[in-house]
């Protein structure tokens, strides 16, 4: 029987669209590909997330591998409030699940300096009974140990659980561990799926 709901943050509760969130920075729009190339494109993004390396010392990599755009780059690492817009649903929709006797939790990859900034927002934490953020614990989807690390602190059986992510791989990875896994795509659709998953879990 399913008993636990797992949600990540960034496009599921809090969309994360890098051409809105540079357009709300001031970053010019001819800018949007080239500035993208060198912060949330860039292989180090996921060790921004992984929080193994200083946010200070990640800008200044980022700003050294494309000094041309070094405003638009710190503009960002200023902004951080601004990189994700939460969704009208999120409070509510975690809530109902929690009302119902589900145990909820997040499993999201974010960095330290992002989180801070933005966690005032995030109204839907209140509704959950922990959190796995990666910059916590040095690791990052889909790697499986943040997973295993989830079950393991919240004591969840994974055939009891539905992991919602908007990334297929990242799903992939918690099916690998036998927790049920919904991509995705929109509000309608992901609780649609997860009362199926439900109802052939009973």
């Amino acid at each position: 029987m399913i008993d636990t709901i797992i949600f990540d943050i960034g496009n599921v509760l809090a969309i994360a669209d890098w051409p809105k969130v540079f357009e709300r920075m001031g970053v010019p729009a001819d800018r949007f590909e080239a500035v993208a190339d060198a912060t949330v494109r860039n292989p180090l993004w996921h060790e921004f997330d992984r929080g193994s390396i200083p946010d200070n010392d990640i800008v200044e990599q980022f700003v050294a591998g494309a000094p041309d755009y070094e405003e638009d780059i710190r503009k960002i690492f200023s902004n951080l409030d601004k990189i994700v817009e939460v969704c009208d649903y999120s409070s509510e929709w975690i809530k109902y699940y929690r009302d119902r006797g589900f145990h909820t939790y997040i499993l999201s990859n974010f960095s330290k300096a992002a989180f801070e900034a933005c966690e005032d927002n995030f109204d839907f934490l209140k509704y959950v009974e922990g959190a796995v953020v990666s910059y916590r614990v040095k690791e990052i989807k889909p790697e499986i140990s943040i997973y295993e690390r989830l079950i393991r602190m919240y004591d969840i059986v994974p055939q009891n659980a539905i992991f919602i992510d908007d990334l297929e791989r990242n799903i992939e990875a918690a099916r690998s561990l036998g927790i049920n896994g919904v991509v995705f795509k929109s509000y309608e659709d992901a609780s649609r799926q997860v009362e199926e998953i439900c109802k052939n879990n009973r």
